[in-house]
């Protein structure tokens, strides 16, 4: 479970990063509550997956992902 949740946020985070215009400044990354509601997923273990999703390399660099945005 952990495994693919991680591979589906790590995938929409990349594909926010490809279309975020020049270095990020002013950009916005807004996470939801995603399986929480139908699929019951447990909140914090939701929040657990983002979090180290966030913090994965970005794309072959040393820095975590998350530097990509200004807020998130």
């Amino acid at each position: 479970w952990r495994k693919k949740n991680l591979a589906k946020f790590s995938a929409f985070i990349t594909a926010a990063v490809a279309n975020t215009i020049g270095d990020g400044k002013n950009t916005y990354l807004l996470l939801g509550p995603i399986g929480t509601g139908a699929f019951g997923n447990d909140v914090k273990c939701i929040g657990e997956v983002f979090c180290e999703a966030l913090n994965l390399p970005m794309m072959g660099s040393k820095g975590p992902i998350k530097h990509a945005f200004e807020y998130i």
